[in-house]
């Protein structure tokens, strides 16, 4: 990671949500070879938990029943 910010984020935001985890929180997705010189590439992605994933679902729920109800319409079901 090259940028400062960037590292900042990790080291004192994201590395805490993992602290308490034995392993697993990373997925490596292998995607191509370079063009040029062949070296392979991949993404690394954070992966998060079942709490995460239920509290992010919560937020996006909020997020689309408020954006619904300021155009008019009726909230998506849960």
């Amino acid at each position: 990671v090259m940028n400062r910010e960037v590292t900042r984020k990790l080291f004192s935001t994201i590395a805490p949500w993992y602290q308490e985890r034995a392993g697993g929180y990373t997925r490596i997705i292998r995607t191509r070879s370079r063009p040029g010189d062949g070296a392979e590439m991949a993404f690394l992605e954070l992966v998060k938990s079942e709490d995460e994933h239920a509290a992010d679902r919560k937020i996006r729920e909020e997020k689309a029943a408020v954006k619904a109800e300021k155009k008019g319409a009726k909230a998506p079901k849960k």
